[in-house]
């Protein structure tokens, strides 16, 4: 948290409460709060047209710059995809934020890479570098502190062979998937947590479904120290096993976005 307020005060862009932001301005992303929490807006699900819209925006919501009266945005916080209103509504609209120059960046290709990079202009062009601590809020772990956990966790489950490592980082470019441990949506392109081959029990397991997962097994000291002792990153861990977050949000089921599956 304390990285977050520093952030929050090193941002020099200008503070606006939330009654103030309008809709066109959730197309770049990223807000932080004066109370040092983090926005990252990823889609919209537009209940009156059946469609959702990961890592985008519609083009309608952009020019009549205002929201139909069922439409739920969507964030990502450690992990989660979680419904919630935007920060113009009433639970926002009385604090402070600064916009952040920020882009998600999922998967892509072959790799399953995924962070958060801020988005910075020099000498008249533009560069991407990551923002690890912005990563960290919104998948809950960066990518090279994910695998190392897998990597740990794998080698005290024994699952690490010469041909396969389980459980191991991955994505799906041809379909969303049902979480098999929490139900929740992982949408295409979104990274997830495989146990198992593609059909097989826990092949899907979210993101968030995972760190529950870690996060009850670390309950046992034994468990967690073996982590460790395998490599896992401390601070990362942590931020998983006690998520510094507000779980009265709405978590977005598979069921909420596949409702005749």
């Amino acid at each position: 948290m304390k990285k977050n307020m520093q952030l929050y005060s090193i941002n020099l862009l200008k503070e606006r409460f939330g009654s103030e932001l309008s809709i066109n301005d959730a197309i770049s992303f990223f807000y932080i709060s004066e109370r040092n929490s983090i926005f990252c807006y990823t889609g919209i699900k537009r209940n009156d047209e059946r469609e959702t819209y990961i890592d985008s925006f519609p083009v309608s919501l952009n020019m009549k710059n205002k929201t139909k009266m069922n439409d739920i945005f969507l964030r990502i916080n450690k992990g989660c995809i979680i419904f919630d209103s935007f920060l113009n509504e009433d639970s926002y609209k009385d604090v402070k934020y600064k916009k952040l120059k920020c882009i998600l960046q999922l998967p892509i290709g072959a790799t399953t890479y995924f962070c958060v990079s801020d988005h910075i202009e020099e000498h008249g062009s533009w560069r991407f570098t990551e923002n690890r601590l912005l990563t960290s809020e919104v998948f809950g772990m960066c990518y090279d502190e994910l695998d190392g956990l897998l990597e740990a966790y794998s080698k005290i489950m024994h699952t690490n062979t010469q041909y396969n490592r389980y459980p191991r980082l991955t994505r799906s470019n041809k379909k969303d998937n049902l979480c098999d441990l929490t139900g929740l949506w992982i949408p295409m392109n979104f990274p997830y947590i495989a146990f198992e081959q593609s059909d097989y029990d826990f092949s899907h397991v979210s993101l968030w479904g995972f760190y529950r997962n870690v996060g009850l097994l670390c309950r046992s000291s034994v468990f967690y120290n073996a982590l460790l002792s395998e490599g896992a990153d401390k601070e990362a861990l942590k931020n998983i096993i006690k998520p510094n977050v507000n779980w009265n949000y709405e978590k977005v089921m598979y069921k909420d976005i596949h409702k005749n599956k």
